[in-house]
């Protein structure tokens, strides 16, 4: 299917609100759920864990036909009358059980907090761009470290992670200048001191670029994704 990347990208208006609404929609039904399972269970947990750090394993899922299904059937009984339909009840209180059981039990809420990928596009990057390139002088960027760069990134947690990281590393470049040579991850993790906040797969992306191509391509390469 060909369509625009902006529907891949959560915003507050246009192609991505739409994204931002399935978001918040399945993180509410998730916690609701949760909260539910929960206070059924006596369980006074408060374990939860950020959105971006979520993994499926996390997640509420349940494949209708070949979970819910079986589940549902194993609680239903058939009573057979001479002469009258045969007569269908469940037992709801098992079905919640080993629903809350099998697909609830030791899951984690999800503290969705996605300001700061919606607060990103209210803002004019060209100001910032133009100043780095006023203090580095810049260089196109080789093909096959635009490349790497498309392969080394393979989540969209770690596109926005990417991004986060080369916007604030921007941002201090434009007011105080850099080597043109120095490595970006070693300009955010030495003198920013932001080592902690980039996860493994980003810094080796981020470890192919020199402060004189980030602004002339580094940008561009993550904001296209």
């Amino acid at each position: 299917m060909e369509s625009s990347g902006e529907f891949l990208s959560p915003r507050r208006h246009g192609p991505g609100s739409f994204l931002q609404i399935l978001v918040d929609f399945l993180t509410e039904t998730h916690n609701s759920l949760l909260t539910e399972a929960r206070r059924l269970g006596n369980d006074d947990s408060d374990y939860s864990v950020p959105l971006e750090k979520i993994s499926e394993t996390q997640l509420t899922l349940c494949h209708p036909e070949r979970e819910l299904l079986p589940l549902v059937l194993a609680h239903c009984h058939y009573t057979l009358r001479a002469g009258k339909e045969t007569d269908i009840s469940y037992d709801l209180r098992g079905i919640q059980a080993d629903l809350a059981r099998r697909f609830l039990a030791g899951k984690p809420r999800i503290h969705a907090n996605t300001s700061k990928y919606l607060n990103r596009h209210q803002q004019d990057f060209s100001v910032v761009l133009d100043e780095v390139r006023a203090k580095i002088p810049q260089e196109t960027l080789k093909g096959s470290v635009s490349s790497a760069i498309r392969a080394g990134l393979c989540s969209y947690t770690d596109v926005c992670d990417a991004v986060f990281a080369v916007e604030i590393a921007l941002r201090f470049l434009g007011k105080t200048g850099g080597e043109p040579c120095d490595l970006l991850l070693t300009y955010l993790t030495d003198s920013l001191r932001m080592e902690p906040q980039i996860p493994c797969s980003v810094a080796k992306v981020e470890d192919l670029q020199t402060l004189k191509s980030t602004a002339s391509e580094t940008f561009q390469e993550f904001k296209y994704f």
